[in-house]
């Protein structure tokens, strides 16, 4: 699945360009595809931060695989699952798990995932995704953005 972020800051998706084409030939003009609109995620400092480190420039916008996606869901997908944690042990008393609070567990898999993400975000922006990004109407952000304060997280259903 290939995500597609155009200005201002819309999110689409396609199962109709593969990953793997991606780097190889990247695409200039994905006009023909089908695409629908994101359900996952919204425009967020930290998607737009990945887009531009890991985004694939095309007429429309960036294009985000997977694969670039994987340490913001993983980092969102830990959130939601400590946030619940903290929920169910504040309503229903502490739960124990193998002899240490659950909660205990969930914070070091959040503390994980925060870091893996503020790695990435670490790098610097790719200078030529910055500007096709600016040079299609995409507003220009504050620089170096590490800040992951996400608009959404993704649901564990």
């Amino acid at each position: 699945m290939i995500r597609l972020i155009e200005p201002p800051d819309r999110i689409r998706w396609t199962d109709q360009l593969y990953e793997s084409h991606l780097g190889v030939k990247d695409p200039d003009d994905i006009t023909g595809l089908r695409w629908r609109d994101e359900y996952r995620f919204v425009m967020s400092q930290p998607l737009m931060e990945l887009a531009l480190r890991r985004g694939v420039p095309c007429n429309k916008g960036l294009l985000l695989t997977r694969i670039s996606l994987m340490p913001l869901e993983r980092y969102l997908a830990s959130r939601t699952a400590h946030l619940r944690a903290l929920r169910f042990d504040i309503d229903q008393g502490p739960q124990f798990v193998r002899g240490e609070r659950f909660i205990t567990s969930t914070n070091q898999t959040l503390s994980s995932a925060l870091g893996a993400l503020e790695v990435v975000l670490g790098h610097p922006r790719d200078k030529r995704i910055e500007e096709h990004w600016r040079g299609i109407g995409g507003q220009a952000l504050t620089s170096g953005g590490k800040s992951v304060s996400p608009a959404h997280t993704v649901g564990a259903g």
